[in-house]
This record gives C-alpha cells, structure tokens and sequence, in this order.
C-alpha cells in the first residue's frame, strides 16, 4: 500500500489520511514503510492485497502461492510483500481501525468496477454524439469527458453565441460597471458538472499540447493564479468548440508555416482539421 514517503505501507495508506486514522496507523507497519522499496505498488494493487485478508495483522502470513493468485501482484510485488513480512509488526490500534481500512478499501474497488462499466457504457453512446466526437478530438479530454461535456452542454442551439456558452461552463465571468469602475464575478447560472470536467480536461491538455502550456505559462506569469489561467485557457478553447461544431471540424494542431490562409486559428498553432 502506498505510503506517505512513497513506500508501500500499511501506516501511510492515503484512505487512512483521509480517514483521519493516519495517526494511530501510521505505527501499525513502521518497518515495512521504513525497509521497502521505495516505488510503490499500482494503487488498485494495493487494494487488492489489502482485501485479500478480513484482517490486517493476516497480510504478513500470506503464503507466495497465495499471493500469485491476487490480482495485479506480479514477481516484483511479491517480493516486496515478501521482504517485509518476517518485519512487519501492528499497533494495537489495528484491532478498531483494521476493520475499517480493510471495508474501506473493499468499497473503493467496488466503486473502481462501477465506474469502469459505466465508461464502458458511455462509449457506444457518445460515438452517436457530434459533439462528443468533436470535443473528443482536442487533446486531454477523452471520451468520457467529451461525453459528459456534451450530455450537459446537450446542443449548441440553446446558446446565441459562444459567450454564452463561455458564461454557461463557467469559463467567463459577468462584466459590471458602475461610473467609472469595472468589475467581474462569477455567474451563479453555471453548470459545476461541465464546470469541474473541463477544469480537469484543462489540465490534461497544457501537458499535451506545448502552445496551451505555453498559454497558460503565460497568464501565469501575468499574476494569474492555477485556475484562473485555466479558465482563461478554457475560454480561448471554447471558442474552438464552437467553431469545430459550426464549420463541421475537429481538432488538431498544425505548425504555423502549414496554416491554410482559411483556418481557424488556436494561439497561432492550433486549428480545426477539415
């Protein structure tokens, strides 16, 4: 299990942390977060080993063939597990906590194969989506994303204009003015599940595309803090959206010397492909 210094442990599991019982644990396993690598295991690895047993102290007694029949635990793991058995000691707070991390992590699989068939089942559905298909071609938003996107977005149709749309996903603000002083706020019509699935698709793409980080660089550098760059990224990218949807294109980037004289720019790199 992934521990705070980046060793898998049982003392520095992140839903312990969360959990609040990060303090009591953390002394349930200390030689196994001290002596093992410090790599960790893939986190639904982890997981698995952790339920593998209803109780905690059961892990250091589970036998090499017994481990090659869990999910996702390979040779090197194993001898992971292995090293730091004959050194694994709880606390006595595991009797309480135990239990609880043991249900826990037994819930957060659960959830994982939910979601895992519900992205399955969004899949054939989007692909009968336009929008979908063309928010799809940006990258860093994936079909899941593209297809939340576009369930709530639904149809251009409901906006006048991208500004619109813009103020609807929560990538513009309200303009006021009064006198000689303006200002802006945040509108309170915003959608915060389009909101918060663009937010995360923003993040993806600047580490994709080198024009968008260097975008986001810039505003950055401007006095902008993460997610206000974000969303002024978020902004230019709207107008794309609309665009790709109105002209019947998708995405892609071109170098500036490839740029037909009829394209539709996205910080002087990126375009609509026809």
């Amino acid at each position: 299990m992934p521990s705070s210094n980046g060793s898998p442990g049982v003392g520095g599991c992140w839903w312990t942390r969360r959990c609040g019982w990060s303090t009591g644990c953390r002394r349930i396993s200390t030689p196994f977060v001290r002596d093992s690598p410090r790599s960790p295991a893939p986190s639904t690895t982890s997981l698995h080993f952790l339920t593998c047993r209803d109780a905690l102290p059961k892990l250091a007694r589970v036998q090499t063939r017994s481990l090659a029949k869990i999910r996702g635990i390979g040779k090197t793991y194993t001898e992971r597990i292995r090293t730091w058995q004959p050194r694994a000691q709880f606390a006595p707070e595991v009797a309480y906590v135990g239990p609880m991390i043991v249900a826990d992590a037994r819930r957060i699989l659960e959830l994982i194969e939910q979601i895992e068939a519900l992205e399955a089942a969004c899949a054939p559905i989007a692909e009968g989506s336009e929008l979908a298909g063309r928010i799809d071609s940006i990258p860093g938003f994936g079909p899941i994303t593209s297809a939340e996107l576009a369930g709530e977005i639904g149809t251009l149709e409901r906006f006048p204009s991208e500004a619109s749309l813009a103020l609807y996903v929560g990538m513009a603000c309200l303009s006021h003015q009064s006198g000689q002083r303006s200002y802006a706020r945040a509108s309170r019509q915003v959608n915060r599940r389009a909101k918060a699935a663009l937010m995360i698709a923003l993040a993806r793409h600047i580490e994709q595309v080198p024009e968008s980080k260097a975008y986001y660089d810039r505003k950055r550098t401007e006095g902008k803090q993460h997610n206000q760059a974000l969303r002024a990224l978020g902004r230019h990218l709207i107008r794309v959206v609309w665009a790709m949807i109105h002209h019947q294109r998708n995405y892609e980037i071109r170098t500036p010397t490839a740029l037909p004289q009829t394209g539709l720019v996205h910080d002087s790199k990126h375009v609509l492909a026809a």
